[in-house]
């Protein structure tokens, strides 16, 4: 899942819920501005705490956790550790980063 559907997941069960952002916002004891960014998806890491004090503002702790969160971190890890075997395999190749001399040299 990324950020965008995430962010999009939660506007839509806060606005479903009826709430604005100022009763999210007095719910949850985050910033009103700082909500705004995280359902716009301009957040792109949000912390686990955000996202734990916007569910349970929300009521939706537990579906929230059981189905999104879930999603977001498995994806996160997948990208992380295809990140690392790349670098990894870039490391051993044995003319990585080494200029090309030229012919007759």
């Amino acid at each position: 899942m990324a950020i965008g559907r995430l962010a999009s997941r939660l506007k839509g069960l806060r606005e479903k819920a009826g709430l604005s952002l100022s009763d999210l916002e007095q719910r949850t004891g985050l910033d009103r501005e700082a909500l705004s960014m995280l359902e716009a998806g301009q957040t792109t890491n949000p912390s686990l705490y955000s996202l734990w004090r916007y569910a349970l503002g929300l009521g939706q702790w537990g579906d929230f956790v059981a189905l999104d969160l879930a999603q977001l971190f498995y994806e996160t890890l997948q990208a992380t550790r295809q990140a690392e075997a790349a670098s990894a395999q870039q490391a051993r190749a044995p003319d990585a980063g080494l200029p090309l001399l030229a012919s007759g040299v």
